[in-house]
């Protein structure tokens, strides 16, 4: 690059204590060094030109008549106007290669986000599907829910009204009961007044004590005919026992 001769020369001219160039004063050239070795060309510019015009306003008390004083002045300027151009340029190179650099890291950072913006929506998409098919599903279960409560208040309703007839299902019933047991009552005891009924009575006591009667004859009977039995087994015991007494007699007798 073209700025490196002049840090070259302003390098030997320290080192030989020559001018840089002949246009240059000393000062300068100790500006000019400084500026080259840190790479601040808009202030080395700012400052030769703040040099050039003090010696502008120096010199401006000389006699102005000196061709070789305007001619200096002028070359000074020319020099000093390519270096400014050429330093801005320098500086407007390496600021274009810096942007450049930042804009190909800025491309790819903004190219990574692209592509995890991208993977962020893909994402989404999918938990999107995902949340659409659990909340149909949530639909249909609270469909299905107040189905099930409609018909669970529906059966209520019904069980409500069945247990309803029940009751006075039984209500008619039990007044039914309570009548026909009435009625039932009036027919007996009207019955019971009735001669026949007095004369059914009669024949149903006297059929009860001759049963009564029976049965005690029969329990009578029983005991006479156990009685018959044990006298029956009696007389047998003796009977036998008064062939072996005359057995004995006859066996002894001989």
């Amino acid at each position: 690059m073209e700025h490196k001769k002049p840090h070259q020369n302003s390098t030997s001219s320290v080192g030989s204590s020559r001018p840089l160039n002949p246009l240059f004063c000393g000062e300068e050239e100790e500006i000019l060094f400084t500026a080259l070795l840190e790479k601040s060309f808009a202030f080395a510019v700012v400052t030769i030109s703040l040099s050039i015009t003090r010696r502008k306003m120096s010199s401006a008390g000389k006699d102005k008549t000196d061709e070789k004083a305007g001619i200096r002045q002028a070359a000074e300027e020319m020099v000093v106007q390519n270096t400014c151009r050429r330093y801005r340029i320098d500086a407007l190179a390496e600021r274009e290669a810096d942007l450049l650099k930042k804009k190909r890291e800025v491309d790819a950072e903004m190219r990574l986000a692209m592509c995890q913006v991208t993977a962020k929506e893909e994402q989404l998409s999918g938990l999107k599907q995902i949340t659409e098919l659990q909340r149909d599903k949530l639909n249909s279960m609270r469909h299905n829910m107040f189905a099930e409560q409609e018909k669970r208040v529906n059966l209520d309703r019904e069980i409500k009204g069945a247990k309803e007839k029940l009751n006075q299902l039984r209500i008619s019933e039990r007044r039914k009961r309570e009548q026909r047991e009435n009625r039932v009552a009036d027919i007996t005891a009207r019955l019971r007044c009735t001669p026949w009924a007095i004369k059914r009575q009669k024949a149903l006591d006297t059929m009860n004590t001759l049963k009564k009667e029976l049965e005690e004859n029969v329990v009578q009977k029983k005991v006479l005919v156990d009685s018959v039995e044990e006298m029956k087994t009696l007389g047998k015991g003796m009977m036998f026992c008064r062939l072996a007494c005359l057995e004995q007699i006859i066996t002894c007798s001989r």
